[in-house]
């Protein structure tokens, strides 16, 4: 692994470090950023905050490959929305973890996104990192967005953005009307086998399998944030009717601790590990040159 540093004077000195990994055939980096100053030689001897963001929709597709098809040549800007996928979230954890990290802090500006990604993620911040966690909301984090916020130990929201959202959708797109000069030639051993053909409107039975689906993700939803944000099913089923709540409400139901700035989210995560801490950020980039990281 090879280290290299450049120093840029915001507001004092800040130091922005790069942590190279060769990921073989994916030509990725992950690109750390040491917010505060460290050591000359970089052997940090405060603890280290991992400050991972999680900016866009949640997707069970893995936008590595997207990325390496899409952006050949190109590079990785970080702070990009993104599909945010189980792989990409677990690995940038699990380097963190072999960087020795004291704390997590997520950073999340999220609309949502697919059921299962979202809820495995929340799964791992809450199953396998046994380290504080502590999540930052910055613009929104509705439905999944806020399902993974919930999984943290404490959440700070900025006071403009708005979260919660907490519901189910699913949607239908039947193109009765744009459908000049296509046939519709469907063979299917079971009468439901092909709702939500987008060539014909799903029937009356069809509707209500998809809501009884529809209705057990989002009791499970529920269930999950009561849970983890320490709220009584009654109050839960309340909140959980897909309303959107500015961050002064959200802060008096329950669904946030505080309304703050990243800095207080940091300065909250310090006073759990007992002392002041190195805040890395990591994210993924795509390397120009996959089969190396030269120091520069």
């Amino acid at each position: 692994m090879i280290k290299t540093g450049i120093k840029l004077g915001l507001s004092g000195l800040l130091s922005i470090y790069e942590k190279c990994l060769d990921l073989g055939d994916y030509g990725y980096d992950v690109l750390s950023d040491l917010v505060n100053e460290p050591d000359n030689d970089l052997k940090e001897t405060k603890p280290l905050i991992a400050h991972i963001p999680l900016l866009g929709k949640f997707s069970a597709f893995n936008p590595m490959e997207l990325d390496l098809r899409s952006r050949k040549g190109e590079p990785y800007v970080p702070d990009q929305f993104i599909d945010i996928t189980e792989q990409y979230f677990q690995f940038l954890v699990d380097r963190a973890n072999a960087d020795g990290a004291s704390g997590f802090l997520f950073e999340i500006y999220s609309p949502g996104g697919q059921i299962y990604p979202a809820k495995r993620i929340a799964e791992i911040i809450t199953n396998e990192i046994k380290l504080p966690k502590i999540a930052y909301i910055r613009g929104d984090a509705c439905s999944g967005g806020y399902l993974v916020a919930s999984s943290c130990d404490y959440i700070v929201s900025h006071e403009t953005c708005t979260q919660a959202n907490i519901s189910v959708i699913m949607s239908h797109e039947y193109y009765a009307h744009h459908r000049d000069g296509l046939t519709n030639d469907t063979i299917s051993t079971g009468d439901k086998k092909d709702f939500n053909n987008p060539l014909k409107p799903n029937s009356k039975e069809e509707k209500k399998m998809l809501m009884k689906i529809a209705k057990q993700f989002h009791k499970q939803f529920i269930e999950f944030v009561a849970e983890h944000r320490g709220i009584s099913m009654k109050k839960m089923k309340k909140i959980a009717d897909g309303s959107m709540y500015h961050s002064l409400d959200a802060k008096r139901l329950g669904l946030i601790d505080m309304i703050g700035q990243k800095e207080d989210a940091i300065r909250y995560l310090e006073n759990i590990i007992g002392q002041e801490s190195e805040v890395i950020k990591y994210s993924l980039r795509f390397k120009e040159n996959p089969s190396s990281c030269e120091e520069d």
